[in-house]
């Protein structure tokens, strides 16, 4: 395997962070989805969501000759299943440190979908900038489109699994190469 001091999932909520928590565990590493605090992320390889997401800048600074990993989505079918996911996670509503996170990330606390739809291409850009002069330190990967074990095999340098590539959120239960 590739050598790394930590791997951080820096994709946005909605984009297959589970689904990228799942495959690194299976690849024996221990992963914190969506980390409280510092603690957590020095205690693991591996950190990935939103959390993550918001802070990525800081984290490589901190730890050096780390990879990280943008799970992508398409923008519409991201929006939809934000809107969803904000309508059916009351958390949302009352969680003060969720509220500050979401307006950092996307621009507004409550979903509203222009202010998100600006907030992903916002982040995008973040992104771009930030890895533009080291784009072998940053994978791209659309889960949700079914992309998987062949890109983050090669990225990490290992064979690919045998196994089916974990989609956690998936309806059905689906798994994806």
């Amino acid at each position: 395997m590739r050598k790394f001091n930590k791997i951080f999932g820096i994709g946005l909520s909605r984009t297959g962070t589970h689904s990228l928590t799942a495959a690194l565990r299976h690849l024996g590493l221990s992963v914190i989805h969506f980390p409280r605090d510092l603690a957590e992320v020095e205690a693991n390889d591996a950190a990935t969501d939103s959390r993550v997401a918001d802070k990525f800048e800081l984290l490589d600074l901190g730890f050096p000759n780390s990879l990280f990993i943008h799970t992508v989505r398409e923008v519409t079918d991201w929006l939809n299943s934000c809107e969803r996911f904000w309508k059916s996670y009351e958390q949302f509503a009352s969680s003060p440190d969720l509220r500050t996170l979401h307006d950092r990330l996307y621009g507004a606390a409550d979903f509203d979908r222009a202010t998100y739809i600006t907030g992903y291409w916002k982040y995008m850009e973040r992104v771009a900038l930030h890895f533009a002069k080291r784009p072998t330190e940053i994978l791209h990967i659309n889960i949700c489109a079914g992309e998987g074990w062949p890109q983050l095999a090669a990225f990490l340098e290992i064979p690919i699994p045998a196994e089916p590539f974990p989609h956690d959120h998936a309806p059905g239960g689906v798994t994806v190469r």
